[in-house]
């Protein structure tokens, strides 16, 4: 599924004209009454197998309430690969305790010396987003 912007509906069409993309489920980010009326997104299914649904009548389906779940804290929390650039791909695999520790540890003042007055432009690759909180 892909959520989409209504500002971006005219630049989507244009993908699924050119056949550019693949996916064919879409949840555009907006309310009924300013659901794209565009027949090529009919919203329960057009002919070119496209289905597009709204975000807030999905909301509103459901509770607002949410149990959380209980679990080990050494449950995975994600999985990253990389691309092989060292060698043959590898994965890693987090667990929801060493993804908190980490968060912790960087926010501590003299971690990395980062306060809320500076501005930081991470550019990093996703495998070592993680492994940065």
């Amino acid at each position: 599924m892909l959520l989409v912007d209504c500002g971006c509906v005219p630049v989507l069409l244009q993908l699924l004209e050119r056949n550019v993309i693949k996916c064919r489920n879409f949840i555009l980010m907006t309310d009924e009454q300013h659901m794209s009326r565009d027949p090529r997104l009919a919203q329960q299914g057009a002919p070119n197998g496209v289905r597009v649904w709204c975000y807030e009548a999905l909301l509103a389906r459901h509770s607002s309430s949410y149990v959380w779940p209980t679990f080990d804290e050494h449950t995975a929390s994600s999985l990253c690969y990389t691309s092989g650039t060292t060698g043959n791909p590898k994965g890693v695999l987090y667990s929801h305790r060493s993804t908190v520790l980490h968060t912790w540890a960087l926010l501590g003042r003299d971690t990395l010396a980062i306060s809320s007055d500076d501005s930081i432009l991470a550019i990093v690759p996703l495998f070592h987003a993680n492994g940065w909180t």
